[in-house]
């Protein structure tokens, strides 16, 4: 007869992760949208036009007000996150603000993008105040078909 140590945690530590791998992948087919929808919560700002043209994705972005150097664009291959700056202007300080309307602050927009992008490949211009992107689509590798023998 042969004895082994036996470990009577040892089973309910294979059950747990056995329970948390069937959640893990029970969930995996809504990871995605719910981290657009968190995004989507967390809109600080500004209205955008993103389209799909054939080797690229052009966004549009309306930054009325902004100048060039007050927006920073950070492209990684799946998402974007654009950043405009405006700091208060130095006045001649009067004893009566009657109206202060304009904003001042961080505007801010992160998202996924729809399809894979090559970040060496993007190009920017402001111009009157609109913002465009342009980023190059990366390249899908095709499979290929396997012959049988």
């Amino acid at each position: 007869m042969v004895f082994e140590d036996w470990d009577p945690w040892e089973e309910e530590r294979k059950l747990r992760e056995f329970i948390i791998r069937m959640i893990r992948d029970a969930w995996s087919p809504f990871r995605r949208p719910w981290r657009e929808f968190r995004e989507e919560l967390r809109y600080e700002g500004f209205p955008i036009d993103l389209s799909d043209t054939d080797g690229e994705l052009v966004l549009y972005a309306d930054l009325p007000g902004f100048e060039k150097d007050d927006v920073r664009i950070h492209v990684t291959e799946d998402t974007i996150d654009i950043r405009a700056e405006k700091r208060r202007e130095k006045r001649v300080e009067t004893k009566t603000m009657y109206r202060q309307e304009r904003a001042m602050g961080t505007l801010r927009r992160f998202m996924s993008l729809p399809v894979k992008v090559d970040p060496e490949g993007v190009d920017a211009e402001f111009k009157d105040g609109v913002l465009t992107i342009r980023m190059k689509k990366k390249e899908v590798k095709k499979g290929k078909e396997v012959k049988i023998r």
